[in-house]
């Protein structure tokens, strides 16, 4: 499922002037606060997949910028924002899952037109009661006391940093604490490229995922003070964060239509036309997942290429 808005555009740091640690903190925040905001919106209307999709980079991006400036902050304080802030990454990615099976499910069916199994339909119409039980538990948790208080609690972190935007570091001071970090996260990478990305179970794959969308996302915090060979270098981080969300999306899709199968029957039910038609969507989910498997050789071959360039960003003595 192609991703939306958020994910696509470049998180750029304002340009005017210095660029002090809590200038770069505060806009990051707010940025992605604004996106969270939009939960009232979502209360009052259908949940919209692109919006969903969209306040879950909120909080993932909210995530890295609370551990990037936790010692601004206060690490206790950051930890226990980040502790939140993945209580509603779970709300938002329980429903996004059940809109990337749908998604992908849906346009294989349309594809097939007339010669699709009648029970395809109904296979979709039991993936949308699915994902209708998920959008309640999101809706229960964005409309919650506990949920309102982080919006708070987020909205005064922003505040104080902005109070604090005037200190005097130099853009030379900020890079010198950034590039520990790039060169940390781009290490943490590095040491998860070991082995054939084929024989990988899925939480590795998830787990190099995650450490590849932070690397990006501590990139663009400091986009406006690295060397302009950074955009080309996020662009490669973008593709191959996105040949293994595919992986990733195949993989999940095939094991939520696994459990759908399973909770609709065991094979040679009363309906064998539904197992029938789940059989097919997870036997094309799996040969999808097999197949972005072995693609990803290629990303295994390029991303350590793309790793050292990134530390010579941050250290130009580094070596090949």
């Amino acid at each position: 499922m192609t991703s939306s808005t958020q994910d696509q555009d470049r998180e750029e740091p304002s340009s005017d002037g210095d660029l002090s640690p809590g200038k770069i903190a505060a806009n990051a925040l707010l940025r992605q606060l604004d996106w969270l905001r939009l939960s009232s919106t979502l209360l009052n209307s259908p949940l919209d997949p692109r919006i969903v999709h969209d306040m879950r980079v909120a909080a993932r991006r909210c995530r890295v910028s609370l551990r990037e400036f936790g010692y601004l902050i206060g690490q206790e304080r950051a930890h226990a924002l980040r502790t939140e802030l993945a209580w509603v990454s779970v709300l938002l990615g329980d429903t996004r899952d059940w809109d990337i099976v749908i998604g992908r499910s849906r346009k294989w069916v349309e594809k097939k037109g007339a010669s699709a199994p009648p029970a395809l339909a109904r296979a979709l119409d039991v993936l949308d009661a699915a994902r209708s039980r998920s959008v309640t538990g999101l809706v229960d948790g964005l409309g919650s006391n506990r949920y309102t208080q982080l919006i708070h609690d987020l909205g005064e972190v922003v505040s104080e940093l902005q109070g604090s935007m005037s200190d005097n570091a130099s853009n030379d001071d900020v890079l010198g604490t950034a590039a520990k970090r790039i060169r940390r996260v781009a290490k943490q990478l590095g040491d998860r490229l070991r082995g054939q990305p084929a024989k990988l179970i899925a939480a590795d794959l998830h787990r190099v995922r995650i450490l590849l969308r932070r690397l990006r996302y501590v990139l663009e915090l400091y986009l406006m003070l690295l060397p302009e060979e950074t955009v080309d270098l996020l662009g490669k981080l973008v593709i191959a964060q996105e040949n293994l969300g595919e992986a990733q999306d195949a993989d999940t899709s095939e094991r939520l239509l696994g459990s759908l199968r399973a909770s609709s029957g065991p094979e040679g039910s009363a309906d064998p036309e539904l197992d029938l038609a789940f059989g097919l969507l997870i036997k094309r989910e799996s040969r999808r997942a097999r197949k972005a498997r072995a693609q990803l050789e290629q990303t295994w071959t390029k991303l350590p290429k793309t790793l050292k360039r990134v530390r010579r960003l941050t250290d130009p003595s580094a070596s090949d």
